[in-house]
């Protein structure tokens, strides 16, 4: 007995069908890649200007705990009666630990004591003593700059100008601090006793 075999024919995809759809394939590779770079730079620029917004804000309320009660503590355990002011460590610790924010561009602790690299943020503390400097480097290269005054900070009114640091390290550069204009008064801790300053806004 024989069998008679049909074949029948299979119909498959030319070879230019096939370069058709692999050069369709990578034209959309390539903008996806393009589109998702772009993404993720603009997340992480949103993010280290957070860490920087969100740095400032912090101190500041810590700093305004000492202007409302001389015996509060600020910083997890550092004492507003203190007749000397937080170092930039003690500010610096308390971020990473309390806070822990990272920077976006190399995950690592966002806060320290210099602000060389981008989205990292720098605490100083200034030649006005016991006022702060917190700075950080964006990633168009340029830094910018917050400067804070707490109750430990008196100013000399016979000097009408004092100079602070903004980075100290290899990326240093210097900054004024105008503390006659626009002046208001606030009380500052000097040991035991309190005194007058003028300072700007």
């Amino acid at each position: 007995m024989f069998f008679r075999l049909n074949c029948i024919k299979k119909k498959g995809f030319t070879l230019i069908e096939l370069l058709i759809v692999v050069a369709i394939i990578g034209i959309l590779s390539s903008v996806g890649v393009v589109v998702i770079s772009s993404v993720l730079e603009n997340a992480k620029q949103k993010t280290a200007n957070y860490n920087f917004v969100n740095t400032k804000k912090i101190l500041e309320i810590e700093f305004m705990k000492c202007a409302v009660n001389d015996k509060a503590k600020i910083l997890e355990n550092f004492n507003c009666n203190s007749s000397t002011a937080p170092t930039s460590n003690q500010i610096i610790n308390y971020l990473n630990n309390q806070v822990a924010l990272k920077n976006p561009y190399n995950n690592s602790n966002a806060v320290s004591s210099q602000s060389c690299s981008t989205g990292s943020i720098g605490i100083q503390k200034t030649k006005c003593v016991g006022s702060y400097q917190v700075v950080t480097k964006l990633p168009n290269g340029q830094t910018v700059t917050q400067s804070l005054q707490t109750v430990w900070t008196p100013v000399n009114t016979s000097v009408k100008t004092c100079w602070t640091p903004v980075n100290t390290s290899n990326c240093a550069k210097w900054t004024t601090v105008n503390t006659n204009t626009n002046t208001v008064w606030n009380t500052v801790k000097t040991n035991a006793k309190n005194v007058w300053k003028k300072v700007g806004p």
